[in-house]
């Protein structure tokens, strides 16, 4: 089975290994390139593997990973190429798995306006957070369920003027849930976005998405995102911009649908080299062919601080979101997030990571379990030594409480590596 669906997200993919060897390989004036392989040893334990609320089952999982890493950069392109396979060993039920892991990413100057770009992102695993490399947003709420995720892009970009541009994109993505098959899709996405620069302060930004969403086990959907930016910039170190999207969702052979508007004002402003500000308010509308209304307001706040040993930084989001890709079908959804985290490092070989997030999830289009809070946190402490060589240790936190009740978890997950990465081969 596996195999035979990697057959139909290969088409795509070849494009872009190919077109690849067309911007990079002609060009080898000044070109450098690199061969790097590793090797890391991961032990974890995870006291809730299953995500459930009674009984939960603690396992112990081992992971050997080699990897290939390949950089080649001259003065017009750059490539780069990243391959890690996994062999996991679950100690608890003596079960083995094979994680897979592939990123690869080519950009070149075709002239001196014109600039085309194109990767892709694969990753076959029971690590939800690899599929966000993939462009997939899964949660941790699904549990070990093991997933592929592919997502090919392909962009270009031409400059047809100082600040002005005119950018076309496309991209695939697929997610295929090998344990279950319920939230099955493809993923086509088609854009166009122009920026213009209407004065030395003012510059306007405009995109529309086109989205075709193709599910095994639901119904399809079509959307049209259009939206437009308006940017002021008084000072080099302020801005001040307002927004406005609209998007309209139809699904296949049925007479429902959606449509979002989302309108916001907003500055941003950098105190010093080291301090930055950015913050929104809007207004949100949703109106359904079919089910109630909704409106609210939305927001938008991130600050972020740089010290000569480490950062901070805090970030706080709220409004209406459309999930329909989130492997879950979650739909649309009213919500509101804050993160905060922030790196430090005590030595020239030790460093150190803490994090944290709340959100709170309202899903509109759901009769059941309308609303969800996911929480959680991470610390980790890592060490280098002998130049090739790290050590890292892993904390991670994570809780789910829903109105239905049985969705309710708490996970607690430690993460012991060792690793080392050495360069081979250098011309």
């Amino acid at each position: 089975m596996f195999p035979d669906r990697l057959v139909k997200l290969s088409g795509f993919g070849v494009m872009v290994v190919l077109l690849a060897m067309a911007v990079c390989l002609p060009d080898a004036r000044g070109r450098q390139t690199s061969v790097s392989a590793g090797l890391a040893l991961r032990q974890e334990y995870d006291s809730n593997y299953n995500r459930t609320r009674e009984n939960p089952e603690e396992v112990w999982i081992s992971t050997v990973s080699p990897s290939i890493r390949v950089l080649s950069l001259s003065r017009n392109d750059s490539l780069s190429f990243l391959y890690e396979p996994g062999y996991v060993v679950n100690l608890t039920t003596d079960s083995r798995d094979i994680s897979q892991r592939l990123l690869f990413d080519v950009a070149g100057n075709l002239s001196e306006k014109f600039k085309i770009s194109a990767g892709d992102a694969f990753s076959r695993s029971r690590d939800y957070q690899l599929a966000q490399e993939a462009g997939v947003d899964l949660t941790d709420k699904r549990g070990p369920r093991k997933y592929w995720v592919n997502t090919a892009k392909l962009d270009g970009t031409y400059v047809y003027q100082q600040n002005s541009m005119l950018t076309l994109g496309y991209s695939n993505s697929m997610l295929t849930d090998e344990d279950t098959e319920v939230n099955n899709y493809q993923k086509h996405a088609s854009s166009i976005t122009i920026i213009q620069q209407l004065s030395q302060r003012w510059q306007a930004l405009f995109s529309y998405v086109y989205t075709r969403g193709d599910f095994e086990q639901s119904v399809d959907l079509v959307s049209h995102v259009p939206s437009l930016r308006l940017t002021f910039t008084p000072e080099p170190s302020a801005t001040i911009f307002s927004t406005y999207s609209y998007a309209k969702t139809d699904y296949d052979g049925l007479n429902i649908g959606n449509v979002t508007q989302n309108g916001a004002l907003g500055f941003s402003y950098r105190f010093d080299p080291n301090t930055s500000l950015s913050c929104s308010v809007g207004k949100y509308y949703v109106f359904e062919e079919m089910g109630a209304d909704n409106d609210g307001y939305s927001y938008d706040l991130n600050l972020a601080r740089r010290y000569e040993k480490g950062e901070i930084s805090f970030s706080g989001r709220g409004g209406m979101e459309d999930r329909q890709f989130s492997g879950s079908a979650e739909g649309l959804t009213r919500y509101w997030t804050t993160q905060t985290s922030g790196t430090y490092r005590f030595a020239e070989a030790w460093s150190s990571g803490v994090s944290a997030y709340f959100r709170n999830n309202k899903f509109i289009d759901q009769i059941l379990a309308t609303r969800e809070e996911s929480y959680g946190g991470s610390l980790d402490v890592a060490c280098s030594f002998w130049r090739w060589y790290k050590f890292a240790l892993r904390y991670t936190y994570s809780g789910l409480k829903a109105d239905l009740d049985i969705k309710d978890y708490q996970d607690h997950r430690f993460m012991l590596e060792l690793s080392g990465t050495a360069e081979q081969w250098r011309w």
